[in-house]
């Protein structure tokens, strides 16, 4: 269940980028459905994602480096007070485990944004999320006992979180976090904050294609079946204009995150 969740997520996420259909509207309706089976909200997805796309890693502006108990750099990490001051120090050891939670998260902010924020489809999107958890919750509490749902619950969306993280995390984290004082252009920008996990047909299914991170920031309307082929076109444009390609293999860039992460915090536990 976690892995076939995710899965319709990176459809989702392509639906979202325009990647299906020519009309908008045919890809709205992917998301609609696909938010119903999923819990997640349409609007709020194009309002974070489209903010990330646009100004990737800066921490002024991408949502994604908004987790106040992770952060992305010594000045971030000075400016958590307390409790969550402390806590921070040992970042990199709860980060992955922490993505447990990632889609009970998704759950979360799609309501509140439906609540607060400015849906397009308001209607529609609440009454997915409302549908959602009905069909969801029904159909484990018919079948099973009450103990075994909550269980079922617990590991299924435990699992598709730490999914949903080890796909995502790779993309961005540990690489360049912009300096507002030095502008880039959307070149370098998009790929200097970028990571690649090294291509193969486990890792492309696995990843949803989201392993060509550097190709889909250049180009985020090509859809996902043609990224292998912009892939060389990119490394060989950047090779000849001598630009950073940071392409790696999946432990690796776990590896490259989680020293990122305590490298950003080990100033505090000095």
């Amino acid at each position: 269940m976690a892995v076939a969740f995710i899965q319709a997520g990176f459809i989702f996420h392509d639906a979202g980028h325009r990647q299906i259909f020519v009309h908008p509207r045919q890809n709205d309706l992917v998301m609609l459905l696909i938010g119903l089976l999923l819990g997640f909200s349409r609007s709020w997805w194009f309002d974070s994602h489209n903010r990330h796309h646009a100004r990737p890693n800066d921490l002024a502006m991408d949502p994604d480096t908004e987790l106040y108990v992770v952060n992305f750099s010594e000045e971030q990490a000075r400016d958590r007070k307390g409790i969550w001051g402390r806590l921070t120090r040992f970042q990199a050891y709860y980060f992955f485990p922490m993505m447990a939670f990632e889609g009970i998260g998704a759950h979360v902010v799609s309501i509140l944004f439906l609540i607060r924020g400015k849906p397009r489809y308001r209607l529609l999107e609440a009454m997915g999320l409302a549908i959602h958890p009905a069909i969801y919750f029904g159909l484990l509490f018919t079948v099973m006992p009450t103990w075994q749902a909550v269980l079922v619950m617990l590991v299924h969306h435990g699992l598709a979180g730490l999914y949903m993280g080890s796909v995502f995390a790779p993309n961005h984290k540990g690489m360049l976090v912009p300096d507002a004082s030095v502008p880039l252009d959307y070149l370098h920008r998009q790929i200097l904050t970028s990571r690649n996990i090294t291509p193969s047909m486990v890792v492309d299914v696995w990843y949803g294609g989201l392993n060509y991170q550097i190709e889909h920031h250049l180009f985020p309307t090509i859809p996902r079946n043609k990224l292998k082929a912009a892939r060389e076109v990119v490394k060989d444009f950047c090779r000849e204009r001598g630009l950073p390609y940071h392409e790696t293999g999946a432990w690796q860039s776990y590896g490259e995150i989680t020293r990122y992460l305590n490298g950003v915090v080990e100033p505090l536990r000095t």
